[in-house]
Parts: structure tokens; C-alpha cells; sequence
């Protein structure tokens, strides 16, 4: 019975083979549509898509570099997971589609917006394969629909001149342009790009440019094949009058060498203004594969296609973007490479697992190639923006605000602060080693923040569930006072936080201070549990000054640095009227005595009126002080330890 209503669906489906629909068609359409209707927004065509995984895309287009005009074919091979009678798709309703073909059969479909339903003629079973094979044409620009354009688009260079025509499908736009599935869980296995253009034209795509066949008409074919598994929106293409320039990087463990293939806006000035970056590629990508791995694509290649967006797409094995002049979005897409590429996110709300780490990827190859003061400035401008907005988290929950997922402060920016503070916390041999390893056990698949979470426990075995916590799924960041005194060979430090952000009121965190000392510098590491803490650190050295996490690892405010006498160790500061501690007797001659103070360490301090200290001392559980000395007049005795803080006055007498 479970099967009955997809069948009675197929019995009102469209019975063409085109989009000429029949006024009896019309209303099996609406049949369909009220039955969309009665549900979620999007349930039935997505329990439709859950039916299958997708194996391979292979995409047979027309494209030129002047227009969004797209003619052409993709199969669409898939693999049953369920049986099924209807197979759904993504495509944007602005392209017709000419036909859908399956074992040489044209089948009938019917359309809903960009959703596509094939009523298939064969009653598909599990572990039924499926080719089927989309004819279609038409203009494929939607407005707006990518992060940072359209899905599709054909534009003009405001800085060159030159125009090209190019794909970004992220995050829900490669329908604008081809059939598919939109589900960032079900990567194809490979996929193959051919493009059919003009002979002027040269074609980027993913993998491997298998070859080039010349056609009647002055066209000529470009074939790309990738045999790497593939997300969706990875897919891409680039058409453009380039110009071809080579390198090869030779990463360690690697045989041979791993082409690196750029397509340039044919004119000689473009090759002179970004040949100096385009230059280091190879030291970038042999630096991250020292990191994190041999370049996953090795087997194929590493490449750009210039194309007039901003910012740049990690579409896999060969970035689109104009700036490959930059290098730091250059390091960025590279670095996608592993992270978002080789590791995608799970789902869209995970989306920092890309975009954060690809940020971090800049800071690397900044520390690595160019230096530690360019590092340095990147990080404090990294975290100077991951500090604007302490409303959100950076896990995103509304998946469906492109806007919010690609937010610059929270996604990018407090992403590559967040991951910079874990390498302080996991230290640099686990977090290097720690990173190959989760590289490794999601190699060619999708992760989550808690899958990178419980992979880095694994492997190091530190408990990691506060730090994600309060980072990844929390907001703000601390905000620290910090009050210090030296008394002997003890140094009283008093740490105090908030969060910027009521949601994530406490952060738990190493932090170092560094104080300048008389001989050199001591570096004090503490871990923070609470909002307000003391600590003893034991030192021969003389304190002059201290610094709190001078090598910004931790994305933090300091509010105020301060040397207090009347460090305050234990509980807030309140003068004693209840008598609760006495002191005796008063008026004093030769000494006087406290009773009634908690035993342990503690300290005192006389201040005469004018507030100077007189005499100061430590002592342990009782207090006798000698005043023989002191001028008369009225003091005060300033008692602090482990557990206490009291005020107390007396009268000194001749």
C-alpha cells in the first residue's frame, strides 16, 4: 500500500514529452500541486530526492562567453536507495526542457516552479542504477540566487574589459544552470563537464582536460572529466578568451608533479599584474600539504579561471575569480581545497567548517611565506571583526538566509579566530596531526562542527565539549579586568570576566600572562573556569609590569590592567562593622593582635592617614603586629588571604 499514492500521482502526470501540456494534463498538474500544497513547503519532492544517491553528472552544454544562453544535455546517473516511480530534480524553470530519456524511452514529466517530476515508465526498484538523460535550453540567469551573484551569469570585467561566462552554484544555484540534487550528504562519485563553444574560446573546469575536439562551424570541444567524488555546487565552469599559464608544485610523497593550470584574460598586462602571486601557488600549495595533507586532487590538478565576480569560488580543482593578483584570496581558495573540497560541510549550518578554515588558511600561508608582523596584523583585523557581532552564533541555524551563511564577521572571520584559538588550545603538534586526522576519516565526504569536535577528542583526548560549546554554538566572546600584586615571592593575580553576550555569560579558556621582570620575562599559564578567579604563582623575580595573552591567541577584550594593593583574594571588598574579626587592643602601644581570621596564608597592610603603606607583612593563621614604631595617630590594618578581606582601624598611642 505504501506505494499506491505515488502511483496514482504517476496515472495524472503529464503524458508528454515536452512542455506542450494538454487542458487534461493541466488539471493531473494541479492534482500534483494541491498534493505539494497539503504538506511542508518542499517535503514531497525532497522524500522524492532521498530515494536515490547520485553516482555521476555528465554535462554535454553549448555555452559561449557573451550570454547565459545554455543548450545542451545532462545524465544523471543514480543508484535507488528505495523503490520509487517518480524521479524528482532541481531545474530552473526559466530552461525548457526538450526531453527526458531513459533506457532510449522519452519519458513524461511535469513541473512544479524549479522542480521536475519524471514519471517513470519502469517501476524502479532498491538498488535499481538510473541513467537518465535531460535535454534542455534557455536563458539560465536567475537574479540574485548565488552568495555572490548568480547561479549563472555572463558579465563584463570592470577592470580588464574582457567578458566571460561562468558558474557559481553556491549554495542552492547549480539548478540555475543544470539538473540535479541539491543535497550536500549525496557527493557523485565524478562528473564530467563538456562545452561546446567557440573557437576563440577556451574552458575551465573540474579535473582533468581530457582533450580538445575541433567541430564544424568554427567550434571546437572542450572535455573535463573529474574522477574525484563531487559536491553539487563544486561543479563549475568558465568560459572566456584566456590565455594559458602553467606551473607545477612537487609537494613531499608525491611522484610526480601536480599541474597547476590558470586561465588568464588574454592580454600580456593581466599575466604581468598577477604574475608575482600566481608565482607562489606552488609554495602555498606544497605548504599546505605539508600541513594537512597531500593535496587531495593530486591525481588531476590545481587551477583559476579568471571571470569578472568579487571574491573568488573554491569550485573543486580549478577557483573562478578575477583576483588572482591577491594573496590572500588566492591562499583562501587554495585552501578550500581540503576544507569544503575534499571535506565539505554536512549541511549549511556547519558552513564555517569551509569558510572558517579557509580563512585560517590565509593567517597560515601570511605566518608561513610572508612573516610574523603580516600575520600578526591579519590576525588582530581577524578578530577586531569577529568582535562586531555578539548576537548570533556562528553555527547558523536559518540555512536559508544566504545572507547569514556567508556572513563576513561571523562565518569567515570569528571562524578563523575560533579555529586559531583551538590550535592554542590543542598545541601545534595535535592540532596539525589532529586536523590530518580528521581530514582522513571524512576524506571525499561531509562533516559536521561535532563530527570535528569528537574526531579532535579522539584524537588528542581532551574533553573539547566546552570549547565548542561556548565558541562554535555560543556567542560573544570574554571580556577581562585583571588586578595583580606582588608581596614577596608571591604574585596575587585576579582574574574577572564577562561575556559580550548575555547568552554565553562564561568562558572557559587557558590564558598566559607575561610579566616584565628586573632580570627578563616570566609567563604565568592559567586555566580560566570562572568569571572571577585568584591565583598564587610562587617567583624570585621582581614584577614590573604584566601583559595578558601577548601573542593573541584569544579572541577577548581587556578592559583594564591594574597593580592594586588592596588586591581583593577571595570574596568582593566590604569594611568589617559586624566585629566578626577583632582586633585588640585598640587604642594600641607595642603591638596589636587579630583574632578570629580563617587560618592559612594571608597578608596585611598598614596605611596611615594619608593612605601610604607603613608596614606590610605576611602571616599564617595568627596575626600579632608590631607598632612600637609607629608615630600616634589613626591607621588602618588592610588583611587579605585565600578566603577573606577585611578593613579594620585603630588608634596608635604614644
Amino acid at each position: 500500500m505504501k506505494y499506491t499514492l505515488s502511483l496514482l500521482v504517476l496515472f495524472f502526470f503529464l503524458h508528454a514529452v515536452s512542455q506542450e501540456v494538454s487542458p487534461c494534463m493541466q488539471g493531473k498538474i494541479k492534482f500534483l500541486e494541491r498534493l505539494q500544497q497539503r504538506a511542508r513547503l518542499d517535503t514531497y519532492p525532497k522524500s522524492l530526492m532521498d530515494r536515490y544517491d547520485v553516482h555521476f553528472y555528465f554535462l554535454d552544454l553549448n555555452i559561449e562567453r557573451d550570454t547565459t544562453y545554455i543548450s545542451g544535455s545532462c545524465t544523471l546517473k543514480a543508484h535507488l536507495k528505495t523503490p520509487s516511480d517518480t524521479f524528482c530534480f532541481e531545474l530552473n524553470d526559466n530552461l525548457v526542457i526538450d526531453s527526458a530519456v531513459y533506457l532510449n524511452r522519452t519519458q513524461s514529466y511535469a513541473r512544479k516552479n524549479h522542480m521536475v517530476y519524471v514519471a517513470m515508465d519502469t517501476f524502479l526498484v532498491a538498488t535499481d542504477s538510473i541513467e537518465l538523460k535531460i535535454y534542455y535550453h534557455g536563458n539560465a540567469s536567475v537574479v540574485g540566487g548565488a552568495a555572490i551573484g548568480n547561479g549563472f551569469t555572463s558579465a563584463v570585467s570592470k577592470t580588464y574589459g574582457d567578458t566571460a561566462t561562468y558558474s557559481l552554484s553556491e549554495p542552492f544555484s547549480a539548478y540555475e544552470w543544470f539538473p540535479c540534487k541539491q543535497f550536500l550528504q549525496d557527493k557523485a562519485d565524478s562528473a564530467y563537464v563538456f562545452v561546446t563553444t567557440d573557437l576563440e574560446n577556451k574552458v575551465g573546469s573540474n579535473g582533468i582536460l581530457e582533450g580538445i575536439d575541433t567541430l564544424p562551424n568554427s567550434k571546437h570541444r572542450y572535455r573535463w572529466k573529474t574522477h574525484y567524488p563531487i559536491d553539487y555546487y563544486l561543479i563549475s565552469v568558465a568560459v572566456g578568451k584566456y590565455m594559458e599559464y602553467v606551473q607545477y608544485a612537487k609537494p613531499a610523497n608525491v611522484q610526480d608533479s601536480i599541474k597547476i593550470v590558470n586561465y588568464l584574460y588574454n592580454r600580456p598586462e593581466v599575466l604581468d599584474s598577477v604574475k608575482p602571486v600566481l608565482d607562489s601557488i606552488t609554495m602555498m600549495l606544497e605548504q599546505f600539504s605539508e600541513l594537512f595533507g597531500i593535496y587531495p586532487f593530486y591525481k588531476e590538478k590545481y587551477g583559476h579561471c579568471m571571470a569578472p565576480m568579487g571574491g573568488g569560488m573554491e569550485h573543486q580543482t580549478m577557483t573562478t575569480t578575477e583576483a588572482v593578483g591577491r594573496f590572500t584570496l588566492i591562499a583562501h581558495e587554495l585552501m578550500h581545497q581540503w576544507f569544503g573540497d575534499y571535506v565539505t560541510c554536512k549541511t549549511w549550518g556547519d558552513i564555517t567548517l569551509n569558510e572558517g578554515f579557509a580563512s585560517y588558511g590565509e593567517y597560515l600561508l601570511l605566518e608561513k611565506l610572508r612573516g610574523a608582523e603580516e600575520a600578526r596584523n591579519k590576525m588582530n583585523e581577524v578578530q577586531w571583526l569577529a568582535k562586531q557581532d555578539t548576537t548570533h552564533t556562528v553555527f547558523v541555524s536559518d540555512t536559508g538566509n544566504v545572507s547569514r551563511l556567508f556572513n563576513w564577521e561571523l562565518t569567515y572571520n570569528k571562524g578563523s579566530a575560533i579555529i586559531h584559538m583551538l590550535r592554542y588550545l590543542l598545541g601545534e603538534k595535535n592540532f596539525f596531526e589532529g586536523m590530518r586526522n580528521f581530514l582522513h576519516d571524512y576524506q571525499f565526504a561531509t562533516a559536521s562542527l561535532r563530527d570535528l569536535q569528537h574526531s579532535l577528542e579522539t584524537y588528542s583526548g581532551m574533553n573539547l565539549q566546552p570549547y565548542f560549546d561556548q565558541w562554535f554554538f555560543g556567542k560573544g566572546y570574554p571580556i577581562f579586568n585583571i588586578e595583580y600584586y606582588q608581596e614577596g615571592s608571591k604574585i596575587y593575580l585576579r582574574v574577572q570576566h564577562r561575556g559580550a553576550s548575555s547568552a554565553t555569560p562564561t568562558f572557559k579558556t587557558p590564558i598566559d600572562f607575561v610579566c616584565k621582570t628586573t632580570i627578563g620575562k616570566l609567563q604565568i599559564h592559567q586555566q580560566i573556569t570562572k568569571n572571577d578567579e585568584y591565583f598564587i604563582v610562587e617567583t624570585d623575580q621582581k614584577i614590573l609590569d604584566l601583559q595578558v595573552d601577548p601573542d593573541n591567541w584569544l579572541l577577548k577584550s581587556v578592559e583594564s590592567i591594574r597593580e592594586n594593593q588592596l588586591l581583593l583574594l577571595g570574596q568582593n571588598p566590604r569594611i568589617d562593622t559586624n566585629e566578626v574579626v577583632l582586633l585588640y587592643p585598640n587604642p594600641g602601644y607595642q603591638h596589636i593582635q587579630l583574632l578570629n581570621i580563617y587560618s592559612g596564608w594571608a597578608f596585611y597592610r598598614i596605611l596611615n592617614q594619608e593612605g601610604q603603606t607603613v608596614l606590610k607583612d605576611s602571616y599564617y593563621n595568627h596575626v600579632t603586629i608590631p607598632i612600637e614604631h609607629l608615630a600616634a595617630g589613626n591607621y588602618q590594618v588592610l588583611i587579605s588571604g585565600e578566603r577573606q578581606y577585611w578593613v579594620k582601624r585603630f588608634t596608635k598611642m604614644n
